[in-house]
C-alpha cells in the first residue's frame, strides 16, 4: 500500500509518522507513530504490530531479531486512533536499508478477519556517531546547527543552504567528495536538479587546483563544500533527517556520516466543490456530489452534515459518508442523495423548490475557506394529464352513485351459473381401469332442475351415454357422497364417468334452470381428455448369435436372441421358421411367458422394461433359414400382431469328398479312346466312393443317375463311334457340390482283307489299354465271317491320352468341385 494514498475500499486505513524513509542511529531506540483509521461500520478491536524487519539485500539473510511488542486499539465506526511503537536498534546492527513489515488487523469473526491491511516500509540505520580516536582522521561539520527537537523549518518549494566545513587532519593531500544517498528515499521521485553540491575553493592561497567534483586539501587546510537542497512541492509536512556522508580519496573505506534536520511547514489547501448531477426531477430523488482534493501536505479529516433551510423539512437527506479522511494530494467524492417525500398527495401540481445546505467542519480545527454550500432540488409540477385525471375521477365517482342507486332499487334476480368444470386430470390409462373423473362447480343451487354430462369424441361423436341428475329435489342420492352445498353453491369432485377405453373425450356439462315460465339451459365443455390404451409389446431385438454356423462344430444349433418390451404384456410368443427357398413355414415352439416357465427360468430376464432372452436353441440341420418371432399381447386385439423377422442364417454341412473314382481299376484319366469291333458288345467297370453325411446327394451321370456313396457298375460302352461324359457329382445338405469327371471315346475299327498284316494298324498294347469284357461272348455276329481275332488289327491304337499333353479345350473340361 502506497503511504501517500488513502485505501478507502478497505474498512481500515493508516498512516506512519514519520513518513518515506525512517532514519534510526545504530544503538539507538526509533519511535514510530502509527494513525489507523475505520472507514466501516463495526467496532472493533485493531492489533497494530511489526512482523518483521529485513535487510534490503535478500542474500544476506540479517534480520532484525528483537521486533517491538504488538499494540491494541478500540475504535468505533468512523474513529481514529494513534500508536507509538518503540524500535531497539541494536549498536552492532549491519548499517543500511532495512524493510519492515507493519501489519494492521481486527482478526475477530465478528469484526474485520479477511480485511488484513500489510504497509511495507523502509528504515536506514546509519552508524553510531562518536568522536574518533584518531587524531590524523578527516573531520566536518554542518552549519547551520540542526537536531531532532530542533529542525530548520522550510517551506516546500524553498531552497536549503548547507555548508559542510572539512578540515584534512592528516599529513598528506587528500581529496573530498560529498553526497546525500537517501533523498530518493525520503522523498519518492527525488528530482536530480533538487539537489546541487558545489565545492569551493581554499582560503588559505595554496596553489594547489580544486576540481568540480571534488575538493582537495592540503595537509592540515580547511575547506568548504556547499549543499543546496530544495525542499519538493510534493513533500509531506513533518521532520526530515536526510543523511550527509563524506567521502575520503586516500581513505575510501572510511565512513563519515552527519544528519540534518528540517521541518517542512503544514500547507493547509483543500478545494471543495459540489456539483449538482441531478437537480430537477418528478418521482426519482435527487442526487448531488461533493468533491474533495487535498492539495496541502498534511492529513485532512471532514465532517459532514446536511440540513434543509425551508420551514417544512419534507426531504430525506443521506450522505454516502458522514466522516471522510484526505491524505496530502489525496481526492474523493461524497454522493448525496435527496429523497422526496412518500406521499404522492404532497406533489403540488404546480411544482416546488426545496432548499439545503450542506455544512463541511475540520476534525483538527483547521479552518476553512468555505464550509457552507447551498443546494437546491426542484419538484416539478403535475403533467396536464393528472387534471384531467382527477376531472375523470370525479365524473367516476357520479356515475358509480348513480349505478350503484339503480343497482340496489332494480337489481336482477341471479341465475344459476357454470363457474367451473373440469376433469381431475386430463391423462388416464387403460390398463389401470381408470374412468374420466370431473369436477364442476355451480351457483343458485336452489334455481337448478337438472343436470345433464355427455361425452364426445373430438368429431362429435357421442362416445360416453348422456347421464342427467335430478336437482329439483335437492342432491342425488348418487351424488351426495361427491358434492357439497355451501350458500347455494354446489361443488361437486371426483363424479365418475363411463369413459373407460382407449381414446379422446370432451365432456360437456348442461344445467337447465327456470326462469319466469321458460326453461333456459347453459353449457360448458372440458378440454380434451385423454386415455391412453394398453401398451402393446415390441420386439426391439431379434437375432442369432452368429450368421453361420458349421453343422459337426460344437455350437451347431442356431441360437437366437431377443429383447421384447413391455414383457407384462406378454401373453406367450410364437416362433416360426421357414427355409430361403419358401418353404411352407412351420411351428417351431409357442412359450408361455411366466416366471414358472422353462424359458424364463432357463434362458431369459425379466425387468420392469424388457423381457432380455439370449441363446435359445433352435435348428441344428443344414440349410438356409429364416425365423419369425411373434408376440400374442395379454390384453386388447391389436390390429396388427407384433412380429419381427431375422436375417437369412445358414447351417453349413461339411463339403463332401470324393475319395475314389475309378475306370476299369484305375484312377480315371480326363480322357480314355476305345477302338471298337463291329457287332461286338463291350463294357466298362466303374468304381466310386464318397465321403459324406448320410444326407449327401450322389449322382453318376448321364446314367445311372442318383447311386450309394461306394459302389460300382458295369458301364455299356456304345457300339458305334461316340463321345460322352462321365460325371461323378456329390452335393451337400447344404447345397455344396464336388464332381470328377471323364470323357470316354468309342472308335469303331475296318473289317480288312486276310492275310493283310502289314496294315496301317498296330497291335493294341495290354500295357496301354483297359480291360474290356465281351458284352456278349457266348453270341457270336452270324454276319461276319468267322476269323481270327489276331489278323483283325484295330483301326487305330487303343490310346490313354495324357492330360498334359493332350488336354480339352475349356468347352469339354468337366464340372470341378465347387
Amino acid at each position: 500500500m502506497n503511504q501517500h494514498n488513502l485505501t478507502i475500499q478497505k474498512p481500515l486505513t493508516l498512516i506512519t509518522n514519520p513518513a518515506g524513509v525512517i532514519t534510526a542511529q545504530a544503538g539507538k531506540n526509533l519511535k514510530l507513530k502509527v494513525t489507523v483509521f475505520n472507514e466501516g461500520y463495526k467496532n472493533v478491536l485493531v492489533n497494530v504490530y511489526i512482523e518483521n524487519i529485513k535487510y534490503k539485500d535478500s542474500t544476506s539473510g540479517i534480520n532484525l531479531g528483537r521486533l517491538p511488542s504488538p499494540q491494541k486499539l478500540g475504535l468505533n465506526p468512523g474513529q481514529s486512533g494513534e500508536v507509538e511503537i518503540e524500535i531497539d536498534i541494536p549498536r552492532e546492527l549491519q548499517l543500511g536499508l532495512y524493510e519492515y513489515l507493519l501489519i494492521v488487523d481486527a482478526p475477530a469473526p465478528e469484526h474485520y478477519p479477511e480485511n488484513r491491511v500489510e504497509h511495507t516500509g523502509t528504515l536506514l540505520v546509519k552508524s553510531f556517531i562518536q568522536s574518533s580516536n584518531i587524531t590524523s582522521d578527516p573531520t566536518f561539520s554542518l552549519e547551520p546547527y540542526s537536531s531532532s527537537s530542533k529542525p530548520i523549518p522550510i517551506n516546500v518549494g524553498e531552497k536549503l543552504e548547507i555548508k559542510v566545513k572539512v578540515d584534512n587532519r592528516s599529513q598528506r593531500v587528500d581529496r573530498f567528495s560529498l553526497s546525500c544517498p537517501d533523498l530518493n528515499l525520503i522523498w519518492a521521485d527525488f528530482p536530480q536538479d533538487n539537489c546541487q553540491i558545489k565545492y569551493l575553493k581554499n582560503s588559505s592561497g595554496s596553489k594547489l587546483l580544486s576540481i568540480a567534483n571534488s575538493l582537495e586539501l592540503n595537509p592540515g587546510e580547511e575547506g568548504e563544500i556547499v549543499l543546496e537542497l530544495t525542499v519538493p512541492k510534493t513533500s509531506m509536512a513533518g521532520i526530515h533527517s536526510p543523511t550527509i556522508r563524506l567521502y575520503s580519496n586516500n581513505q575510501p573505506h572510511l565512513v563519515l556520516l552527519d544528519i540534518f534536520h528540517i521541518k517542512v511547514s503544514d500547507v493547509y489547501l483543500l478545494d471543495i466543490a459540489m456539483l449538482t448531477k441531478v437537480g430537477k426531477v418528478k418521482n426519482l430523488p435527487g442526487l448531488f456530489q461533493l468533491q474533495f482534493y487535498n492539495q496541502g501536505n498534511t492529513l485532512r479529516k471532514l465532517k459532514l452534515n446536511v440540513d434543509s433551510t425551508d420551514q417544512e423539512k419534507l426531504c430525506t437527506y443521506i450522505l454516502d459518508a458522514e466522516t471522510i479522511s484526505l491524505l496530502p494530494g489525496g481526492s474523493k467524492n461524497v454522493n448525496l442523495k435527496v429523497q422526496l417525500p412518500q406521499s404522492w398527495w404532497r406533489r403540488p401540481f404546480y411544482g416546488k423548490l426545496f432548499n439545503f445546505i450542506v455544512e463541511i467542519e475540520d476534525s483538527y480545527d483547521v479552518p476553512l475557506i468555505n464550509n457552507r454550500f447551498p443546494g437546491a432540488l426542484i419538484w416539478e409540477s403535475r403533467p396536464w394529464w393528472h387534471f384531467l385525471l382527477l376531472a375523470l375521477l370525479i365524473l367516476g365517482v357520479i356515475v358509480t352513485g348513480a349505478v350503484l342507486v339503480w343497482w340496489l332499487l332494480f337489481k336482477p334476480k341471479p341465475i344459476p351459473a357454470i363457474v367451473q368444470f373440469y376433469p381431475e386430470s386430463i391423462f388416464y390409462k387403460e390398463i389401470n381401469n381408470d374412468a374420466v373423473q370431473l369436477n364442476w362447480q355451480i351457483t343458485e343451487l336452489n334455481k337448478l332442475k337438472n343436470i345433464k354430462i355427455t361425452g364426445f369424441s373430438p368429431d362429435g361423436t357421442i362416445t360416453s351415454a348422456p347421464v342427467v341428475y335430478d336437482f329439483q329435489e335437492g342432491i342425488p342420492k348418487q351424488l351426495q357422497q361427491l358434492c357439497t352445498n355451501e350458500q347455494q353453491i354446489l361443488n361437486c369432485q371426483n363424479v365418475i364417468t363411463d369413459a373407460r377405453k382407449s381414446g379422446s373425450y370432451n365432456f360437456e356439462l348442461t344445467i337447465f334452470y327456470q326462469q319466469g315460465k321458460e326453461i333456459l339451459s347453459k353449457s360448458l365443455k372440458t378440454n380434451k381428455i385423454i386415455v391412453e390404451p394398453i401398451p402393446q409389446p415390441q420386439i426391439t431385438l431379434l437375432a442369432s448369435t452368429k450368421p453361420v454356423y458349421e453343422e459337426n462344430s460344437v455350437d451347431n444349433k442356431i441360437l437366437l436372441n431377443w429383447e421384447i418390451n413391455h414383457p407384462e404384456q406378454i401373453q406367450n410368443l410364437t416362433l416360426i421358421g421357414k427355409s430361403s427357398e419358401g418353404g411352407i413355414p412351420s411351428l417351431l415352439q409357442r412359450y408361455d411367458i411366466n416366471t414358472s416357465s422353462q424359458l424364463i427360468q432357463q434362458y431369459c430376464q425379466i425387468t420392469s422394461e424388457k423381457l432380455i432372452c439370449k441363446n435359445i436353441p433352435t435348428a441344428t440341420k443344414p440349410g438356409n433359414y429364416i425365423f419369425e418371432l411373434a408376440v400374442i399381447p395379454k390384453y386388447g386385439k391389436p390390429e396388427k400382431i407384433e412380429s419381427k423377422k431375422t436375417d437369412l442364417i445358414k447351417i453349413k454341412s461339411p463339403a463332401p469328398i470324393i475319395s475314389e473314382f475309378k475306370i476299369a481299376g484305375e484312377d480315371a484319366k480326363p480322357t480314355y479312346v476305345f477302338p471298337l469291333v463291329p457287332g461286338q458288345e463291350k463294357s466298362l467297370a466303374i468304381s466310386w466312393k464318397v465321403i459324406g453325411n448320410k444326407n449327401t446327394k450322389i449322382e453318376l451321370l448321364p446314367a445311372p443317375g442318383t447311386v450309394p456313396q461306394q459302389g460300382n457298375i458295369d458301364y455299356s460302352l456304345s457300339s458305334s463311334s461316340t463321345k460322352s461324359t462321365i460325371t461323378l457329382q456329390a452335393i451337400s445338405e447344404s447345397g455344396e457340390k464336388v464332381s470328377r469327371s471323364t470323357i470316354i471315346e468309342t472308335v469303331l475299327s475296318p473289317i480288312l482283307p486276310l492275310g493283310n498284316s502289314k496294315s496301317g494298324g498296330l497291335p493294341v498294347s495290354p500295357s496301354l489299354s483297359p480291360k474290356l469284357s465281351d458284352g456278349n461272348q457266348s453270341k457270336k455276329n452270324p454276319n461276319l465271317p468267322s476269323v481270327k481275332p489276331s489278323v483283325i488289327p484295330p483301326l487305330i491304337n487303343p490310346v490313354v491320352n495324357d492330360p498334359e499333353s493332350n488336354s480339352l479345350p475349356p468347352a469339354e473340361l468337366p464340372p470341378q468341385a465347387q
